[in-house]
């Protein structure tokens, strides 16, 4: 008989075993759907090329699955974080899909908004105007500014009229409500009706003839101190807008100005004095009768000759007087003048040094011209200051002195006699 049962059984055992090995069966995890989500916002207003971040309401869970689509991508695109793209105008839905759920948010895209200056670029010839054009026209109560990159080449109005100055080149620059257009302007040389030709030079003189072949324009002619000129040019674009604030305020434009068919002198004259071995600049324009400018400034730089001193001047307090002093004076020329005024010691102290005396004392002379003060005398003479002015008593003055005449300028040292009123 044969042995079948053990076999079996150890069969048996073997399937067993086996299936007691296999690893247990995993069903997937089910990633909780959110019942309902929105976006936000739920609809947007973007103009081509702004970006927008969507966010989702409520917040997803960690290990959601996420994806955003758009509906036009030719309008606006969306990124894997729900940043939002205006492409074009139009308009695009933009879903988001959280585990199944979905929200939507509507993107309206509107044309970018532009603004072109017309012409964009110029050429224009100095002494001419150019009106600029903005498309589109700016709504009434807009904010509107024009600007120049380069004043002294060419100046703009709050209404965009451009006024070419100088040779070079600028770039006006048009602001509406926070838009900008530029327009490139460059300026080159015109033929100037207006010549300077110069004829002398002394120490307080620099005389030359201006003449105009326009005799439409109204010219203005002057010489200036150069340090003057400067500090005009440096506060105001140009000298001539320097002058016609000077004219709106004090309204001497007839009178500093002549017609075209004239030729005239500029010099500095008895009552505008120059100081010797100083840069000075003769300076003319055009303008029209509303005096806008309509032609290049001409502008020629000289220097005026230095004064020889030939002279000099011996004082001698004599007496202290009730308001000032009485003050001997004895020229080593009788026959040549010389100028003298009373000044505080210590405001003369205060301003004036080695270095600008000359000037300094110039100016005295012109205010003496002009003003009455100071006074020119000739030979020996005992000076009455209270002739001039009153003194406070014990308040030292001095007695600033020095030879002096229209032609020659300052010819001697400048002697400063200290003295006090009783």
């Amino acid at each position: 008989m044969k042995l079948v049962k053990p076999t079996i059984c150890l069969l048996f055992v073997a399937v067993l075993l086996l299936a007691s090995c296999r690893e247990p069966e995993v069903k997937p995890i089910e990633k909780p759907k959110l019942e309902q989500i929105t976006l936000s916002p739920s609809e947007a207003e973007l103009t081509v090329g702004e970006t927008l971040k969507l966010t989702i309401e409520p917040q997803p869970t960690v290990g959601s699955t996420i994806t955003y689509s758009s509906t036009n991508t030719e309008v606006a695109t969306v990124t894997n974080e729900g940043v939002v793209t205006a492409v074009k105008r139009g308009v695009s839905i933009i879903s988001a899909d959280v585990n199944g759920s979905k929200g939507a948010c509507e993107i309206t895209v509107k044309a970018k908004q532009t603004l072109t200056i017309t012409p964009s670029e110029k050429q224009l010839k100095v002494g001419e105007t150019l009106q600029l054009q903005l498309t589109p026209t700016p709504a009434n109560g807009a904010k509107i500014a024009f600007t120049s990159s380069d004043v002294q080449v060419a100046s703009v109005s709050d209404k965009g009229l451009v006024t070419a100055l100088k040779e070079g080149e600028t770039t006006v620059t048009a602001t509406v409500d926070g838009l900008k257009a530029t327009s490139k302007i460059t300026v080159v040389k015109a033929e100037n009706p207006i010549k300077i030709e110069l004829k002398s030079i002394t120490p307080t003189n620099c005389i030359a003839n201006v003449t105009a072949t326009d005799k439409e324009l109204y010219v203005f002619a002057d010489i200036v101190r150069k340090d003057v000129y400067d500090n005009i040019c440096n506060k105001f674009p140009d000298y001539y807008s320097g002058m016609l604030a000077f004219w709106n305020e004090w309204g001497q434009f007839e009178e500093m100005t002549f017609n075209g068919d004239k030729e005239i002198q500029v010099k500095g004259t008895a009552y505008f004095p120059l100081p010797d071995n100083f840069d000075v600049v003769i300076v003319a324009f055009g303008m029209d009768a509303n005096m806008k400018l309509k032609t290049a400034i001409v502008e020629q730089n000289y220097k005026t000759k230095k004064a020889v001193q030939r002279m000099t001047l011996a004082t001698e307090v004599v007496e202290s007087i009730k308001g000032g002093a009485k003050i001997k004076v004895t020229p080593s020329d009788k026959n040549t003048t010389y100028y003298w005024d009373v000044q505080s010691k210590a405001n003369y102290d205060k301003n004036v040094t080695p270095e600008n005396e000359h000037v300094y004392c110039s100016r005295l002379v012109q205010n003496g011209y002009n003003y009455n003060y100071g006074t020119i005398t000739k030979g020996d003479a005992t000076i009455n200051t209270t002739d001039l002015t009153t003194t406070a008593k014990g308040v030292p003055y001095y007695l600033v002195i020095f030879g002096y005449n229209d032609e020659e300028g300052i010819i001697s040292p400048i002697y400063k006699t200290e003295f006090s009123a009783e």
